[in-house]
């Protein structure tokens, strides 16, 4: 069973009016419209199975690239509290690299107002092969001791992923 943030992510992206509005309602407004482009130009989204799966596969002309979901309520969520996630960290980068599969994670943490999703890169995700600017989308970040985390506050706000997803696709 997906869970309702994936859900909130998969109607966002494939332009479903109601949710957009919704969670569009405590945003400023250049991330609002950035969202609400998503109903003129939707994804094609298609859900994943599996507990090591990706959990979204999004489709749009040339474009498409899978997306793995995660929500934390706290300020960070660790890969260390959860082996699962690191071992599924590492079949991604696998995937990755086998196969140039590009996927992002998305982060949404949990209790915000405003703009709650936030977007990150791997090491060996094929995402960056087909961005404008590499640099715009932050690689998932490390603790000095080498814990992954996520955090909305390191990621690339969904609505700015929207928009270079849109130079791209629109080009």
């Amino acid at each position: 069973m997906s869970s309702k943030y994936e859900r909130e992510l998969r109607d966002i992206l494939m332009g479903n009016e109601d949710t957009l509005k919704r969670v569009t309602r405590t945003m400023d407004e250049r991330s609002a419209k950035a969202y609400m482009t998503c109903i003129d130009k939707p994804f094609l989204i298609m859900r994943g199975a599996g507990s090591l799966g990706i959990d979204l596969f999004a489709y749009r002309n040339k474009l498409s690239f899978g997306i793995e979901e995660k929500s934390c309520g706290g300020d960070k969520l660790y890969f260390s509290s959860d082996d699962r996630l690191n071992e599924q960290h590492n079949v991604f980068e696998d995937y990755a690299e086998r196969m140039g599969l590009a996927y992002v994670y998305a982060y949404r943490q949990k209790g915000f107002r405003g703009e709650k999703w936030s977007v990150y890169r791997t090491e060996k995700s094929r995402i960056v092969d087909v961005l404008s600017d590499k640099n715009d989308l932050p690689l998932i970040p490390q603790t000095v001791h080498g814990t992954r985390y996520l955090s909305y506050n390191d990621g690339l706000p969904l609505s700015k992923y929207i928009e270079i997803l849109r130079g791209v696709l629109d080009e």
